[in-house]
Order: structure tokens, then sequence, then C-alpha cells
């Protein structure tokens, strides 16, 4: 592994130390799914809104299947390897599909049909290029700059109209009132560059991505999509009223990777990255053989 060193494993324990902190806030106050929302001085610290400015409610009873993408860190390549033998079993094309943080690349992704295998070649090359192997910092402070030029590339012209309406993308916003932390999801897009800002929008990982605290996405300041998901320590939340999801795609699932989790920020080495991308593809086909992953799907003709 080529590993986080100096300053940019001090910034990855220090986003640690901030996720930790908020944990212990929130397990001294646990008593429900509501109350674990709350800080010691009883006030909200975040806020989940259901859709903001959609074009449907996807809570509607008649919406097509729902495949849901959590926030993973580097385990994104583990999702990508994932979507690759969906689009290889199952009809993508009319499902929604919802996403955060590298999870919101991946529903993207699926969702305009992207070559995945040209994913991870491009991102190849583009490391290459940045030198992201023999960088002390790894992907620190450059990976914003490359997502925005690899997603520029990978996306199709007319990525605004295939996912506006079908694909939501998760973006904490920050707010100087109560809650601090309004979670939204957006899904109407005007432009492909509209997909790409939301996008890096809810990878925003402050400082890491690229030096800055924040990223802005229509005119609010925001950072990874799937921060109040890891506040409550879990991958997704479904609130009561919300549509079940036909399949979470998560590497938790995956029994192979136990024993052997590299860190949610750490820069592996080109393979490295292929493993997860293999492991990804291989759970999620043993998965179908053994009718364990999402009957409701439509299976592409033989």
């Amino acid at each position: 592994r080529i590993g986080t060193q100096s300053t940019s494993h001090r910034a990855v324990l220090g986003l640690r130390h901030a996720v930790a902190q908020h944990r212990n806030i929130f397990t001294h106050t646990r008593q429900s799914q509501c109350d674990h929302r709350r800080s010691l001085s009883g006030y909200p610290l975040y806020h989940d809104d259901v859709f903001h400015n959609s074009h449907r409610s996807y809570s509607e009873p008649e919406r097509p299947p729902l495949i849901v993408f959590p926030g993973g860190g580097i385990y994104f390549w583990w999702q990508a390897g994932a979507v690759k033998a969906l689009q290889e079993m199952y009809t993508l094309d009319d499902l929604d599909m919802t996403g955060a943080s590298a999870g919101a690349l991946c529903a993207v992704l699926a969702g305009c049909n992207v070559d995945m295998d040209r994913a991870f070649e491009l991102a190849s090359r583009l490391a290459d290029e940045n030198g992201v192997w023999e960088r002390p910092q790894g992907l620190m402070g450059i990976w914003g700059g490359m997502i925005r030029q690899w997603l520029h590339e990978l996306l199709p012209d007319d990525a605004a109209r295939r996912c506006s309406g079908r694909v939501a993308i998760s973006v904490t916003a920050l707010s100087p009132a109560v809650p601090p932390l309004r979670r939204l999801s957006v899904d109407d897009f005007e432009t492909k560059g509209d997909v790409i800002d939301a996008c890096l929008a809810s990878v925003h990982i402050p400082f890491f991505l690229d030096g800055k605290a924040t990223a802005r996405h229509r005119g609010a300041r925001c950072v990874d999509g799937s921060l109040t998901f890891a506040l409550r320590r879990t991958p997704w939340l479904f609130k009561p009223g919300d549509r079940q999801a036909a399949l979470v795609v998560h590497q938790s699932h995956d029994a192979g990777l136990a024993g052997d989790r590299p860190g949610f920020l750490e820069t592996l080495s080109l393979e490295g990255f292929r493993e997860l991308y293999r492991r990804g593809y291989d759970h999620t086909h043993a998965a179908h053989a053994a009718a364990a992953l999402a009957p409701g799907l439509t299976c592409r003709a033989a």
C-alpha cells in the first residue's frame, strides 16, 4: 500500500477523531432513533429533508425499484465492481438510484450506463499523470480535481437527462441555524456540469479533497453527503414511510473482506484498488447465483 503519510495521515486521523467525538456525544444521549440526532445541549445536530427540488417523490408506490449506494471512501472501487456485475445481469435503465459520497459517484455512473472497466482504466491513467503513487500525501489535496476531470470524460453529454428524476445525490449542507447539518437529496439537473457539481459536493471531505473546508453547491456550503449517516453509525437510514430499497450495495455484505479492510481514506497501490474492484464484481455475481441479491430486479435476457 502506498500509505497516507505525514500531512495526509494527520488529516485522516483528524477526520476520524471528529466523527468519533460526534459519536460519543450521541452515545450518551441515545434513547431512540429520534434522540440519536440530539447533542448534549438538546439541540438537534442534523436534519434529513426528503428531496430538494425533486421532480418526483421517491416515496410514491408506483416508482420503479430503488438501488442505494452508501458512502464508502476507497471502497468506491468495490461498489464499482458491483455496478459492473449489475450491468451484466440486470436491466438498470429504468431503475431509481440514490447514493452518498463515493456511492453518489456509483449511482451516477450506473444511471448513465458508464463502462466500469473504462472508468477504472481512466482513473489509473489520471493517477499516473498526477503522480499519486509517488506522493507522500497520496490523493490528499488533488483528489477533487481528478474526480472532476474523470467524470467529465466518462459521463455522456446527456447525463442530466438520464439522471433527472431518477438518480438522487445526497449532499450535507451547512447552516448557521439549528440544526447545523441538513442532508439534501438532489435529483434535478440542467446540464452535465450540474451533475458533476452535485457529485463533487457529495464527496467533499473537508481539506482532504482539494484543500478547502467546504464545497459550494447551489449557494450552499456542503460537505460529504454521508456525514449524517456516519454520525448515526449506519450506512443508510430509511425513515418511516420511505420506500425500501430493492438493493443496498455496500461492502459490509462481503464476508470475504473481513479482516482485510484498509483504512477509509488510504491510498492503496493500483493492484490494491484492482483487487477491491474484482471483489465487488465477484461478490455480486455470487450473490445473484445464490438468489440472494435482488429478486425484484429484471434480469437481462440470456
